[in-house]
């Protein structure tokens, strides 16, 4: 797989080296007019070569991977493209950061399942390549992203149901997923997401798959990056689920600073009256839960700026007194 993106970028660059010297060639080169059709070939020529030298290092990497399979199937080589290079050539897609890139590693995946259906055993998709286009759907932008990342983790469960090995969603898996429902303010999709994991981990005991601070904390800035009218309601609630659990023996989840932040994200969005005083009253306990000795909580910058963000639109002698003495406390953090 190495090899292959080496080749992809040592013939990207031969391309470039041509479409140079065409064009030197067409600078130096004053032909006639009664070579004007020489010159017109010429030029197609030299758009040729550029669109191909134009095309990514991804796609030149599978039009290598398509030519080496040519072979091996007409008997010309004994090299045979194996899941290993799939993998490559779909995490290479999913660096694309687009929905081309989605696409094409989607259509990757399925076309190694397409290869494994029919016999070749050496295609069968595994972990890697089932994360690896929940990744290049979570860069990809699209709208629907987390749908797709959805479904995909449904079809690992239902393979794994069916004895399918080594494909049952891990931790890395649900990560990506909760990492596109948290940038996607799709807050509901990741409880729902949060659910099957801890029924998944109860079931199994799985410690590859137990939810934990991070996971939550992608659950709460889920929440703040919703457009719902009782985010920083529900990312409460969720903080004291955190908080029960903790107590009640889960160490694997406990609230941190980032837990905070995400709640005071979403009071900063919210046109709830009360916001500024529930607001301060989380940071008071923030306060006083670092003071007690954990340091998980300790109020940042980000904190206090989101703060000031939701007391500067207040006006009165109260609001001004917080604004300047959440201001100082910055400072003090900056020291």
């Amino acid at each position: 797989a190495s090899a292959i993106t080496a080749v992809a970028r040592q013939h990207q660059y031969q391309q470039q080296q041509q479409r140079d010297q065409y064009r030197q060639q067409q600078q130096q080169k004053k032909l006639h007019p009664q070579h004007k059709k020489q010159q017109q070939q010429l030029l197609q020529q030299q758009q040729n070569e550029t669109m191909r030298a134009d095309n990514s290092i991804e796609d030149v990497a599978e039009q290598i991977v398509r030519r080496l399979e040519d072979r091996y199937l007409s008997g010309k080589s004994q090299v045979k493209p194996n899941k290993i290079v799939y993998n490559a050539l779909i995490d290479a897609h999913s660096q694309k950061m687009s929905p081309v890139g989605a696409k094409k590693a989607s259509n990757l995946l399925r076309e190694m399942y397409k290869k494994y259906d029919a016999g070749d055993i050496e295609m069968k998709p595994d972990h890697f390549s089932f994360s690896t286009v929940i990744a290049a759907y979570a860069r990809s932008g699209m709208e629907n992203s987390a749908e797709l990342s959805l479904k995909l983790i449904q079809e690992m469960e239902d393979r794994t149901a069916r004895g399918e090995e080594d494909v049952d969603a891990n931790s890395v898996v649900y990560g990506a997923v909760m990492s596109a429902l948290a940038k996607q303010g799709k807050a509901e999709m990741a409880e729902q997401l949060l659910g099957i994991m801890h029924r998944r981990y109860k079931t199994s005991a799985n410690s590859m798959i137990r939810p934990n601070t991070i996971v939550y904390n992608s659950v709460a800035a889920a929440w703040a990056n919703s457009q719902c009218h009782d985010a920083a309601t529900k990312a409460i609630k969720l903080m004291r689920g955190m908080y029960k659990r903790y107590e009640d023996g889960d160490y694997h989840v406990k609230p941190s600073t980032w837990t905070f932040n995400s709640i005071l994200a979403a009071l900063s969005r919210s046109n709830d009256s009360k916001a500024p005083r529930i607001a301060w009253k989380l940071f008071g306990e923030m306060k006083q839960r670092y003071k007690n000795g954990d340091s998980t909580v300790k109020p940042d910058s980000v904190t206090l700026s989101t703060l000031v963000a939701i007391f500067s639109g207040l006006h009165g002698t109260e609001a001004a007194d917080i604004t300047s003495h959440l201001l100082q406390q910055m400072e003090e953090i900056k020291k």
